[in-house]
């Protein structure tokens, strides 16, 4: 530390580590804080086309439902001379359960098909132990303008899958309220419409009941089998759009939001591994290290060059005054600079010839 060029090159090297380290620093900052805000987009991104997907998959199978309803067998059998007169095939409830299986065959997202008349007990179903759906107090009322009554998705042991039933008026052809079909549809068929393969953002969507049940997710596997914890979707429910880190389904540590879908009544849960996340700031904060390593290799490298362009001739100079010192006056220097140092050089020889002139008189006297 006592040469020049050492403490040229340490304040070199101080000069560009301190600002770059600084400057670094707060980028590095700006940036985690902005990788969090586009996850945070992303993840309301993912559970938007999901909450999308969930509405037009129901209004799809509504639909499908609804024709089911309008047909004549359902109409005719439902209708009071369609019950009076059961000896015809078309309003024999018989033949209409096997019109119902028929449909439910048809249609692979229909687990099951019920058809009630307008006290709610059962007509045909394709299933020998129907699923009894839990009408409003108002139902016959609203059921001509509303038209449909969604019962809460459950995980069903029966078919093995996530299911949600839904329930449709049958209505005469005077529009009065005969009954209602009841299907039973599988929500196993909405995994994959959950994510898109080439829109979405990276990240997993899962839906969960309101006790935090996995019903389906976006990733392929066996739902249903897992649970949130119920006090976690409550803390993402009292910050709706906030990311927050916890312990994920599909990772150890996920940053994820939750959003409540009305249309099905579930809970749409967007997660992200956190793990990679990290790892782009962690290649963010690599590529920056070794750019100042490059930066001070660089500066290093000029700052050794230029105290050896200053130690040098100094050495040189030193060891020419140590030779006068010893009385060894011929000496002289090369001064090919034309800074600083090449001044002094001159001046040295100079010096120098002004001692042997005065030496040569001394002795010549």
């Amino acid at each position: 530390m006592n040469s020049i060029k050492s403490q040229i090159m340490v304040f070199a090297v101080l000069a560009t580590l301190i600002p770059s380290l600084g400057l670094g620093l707060l980028s590095y900052r700006q940036n985690e804080m902005q990788t969090s805000e586009n996850v945070t987009r992303q993840l309301h991104a993912l559970t938007n086309y999901a909450s999308r997907e969930i509405e037009l998959w129901r209004d799809r199978r509504a639909h499908e439902v609804n024709v089911t309803a309008t047909s004549n067998a359902v109409i005719d059998t439902l209708s009071p001379a369609g019950r009076t007169h059961m000896r015809s095939p078309a309003k024999n409830p018989r033949a209409l359960a096997h019109y119902l299986n028929s449909v439910a065959e048809k249609l692979d997202t229909i687990l099951e098909l019920t058809v009630l008349d307008a006290s709610g007990v059962t007509v045909a179903s394709s299933a020998r132990k129907p699923t009894s759906v839990p009408f409003p107090s108002n139902w016959p009322a609203n059921a001509a303008t509303e038209g449909l009554v969604v019962a809460p998705p459950q995980w069903d042991e029966r078919f093995g899958t996530a299911s949600i039933t839904i329930a449709i008026p049958v209505l005469s052809y005077d529009n009065l309220i005969m009954g209602a079909v009841v299907a039973v549809l599988d929500l196993g068929a909405l995994q994959p419409h959950l994510k898109s393969p080439v829109k979405s953002p990276p990240g997993e969507v899962l839906l969960l009941d309101s006790s935090g049940r996995i019903l389906v997710g976006s990733q392929p596997g066996a739902p249903g089998q897992g649970h949130v914890d119920p006090l976690l979707l409550q803390r993402l429910a009292a910050q709706p759009g906030d990311s927050q880190v916890f312990q994920g389904v599909t990772h150890p540590e996920v940053l994820g939001l939750a959003e409540e879908s009305k249309d099905l009544g579930v809970t749409v849960l967007a997660e992200r591994d956190l793990a990679e996340i990290h790892n782009a700031w962690a290649d963010l904060r690599h590529g920056f290290l070794i750019l100042v390593g490059f930066l001070i290799l660089i500066v290093a490298a000029v700052a050794f060059k230029m105290g050896s362009s200053i130690v040098l001739p100094l050495r040189r100079l030193i060891s020419a005054a140590d030779r006068i010192a010893e009385g060894d006056l011929e000496v002289r220097l090369s001064a090919t600079r034309n800074d600083e140092l090449g001044h002094l050089t001159r001046v040295f020889n100079q010096m120098a010839d002004r001692l042997r002139r005065s030496h040569a008189e001394i002795m010549a006297a």
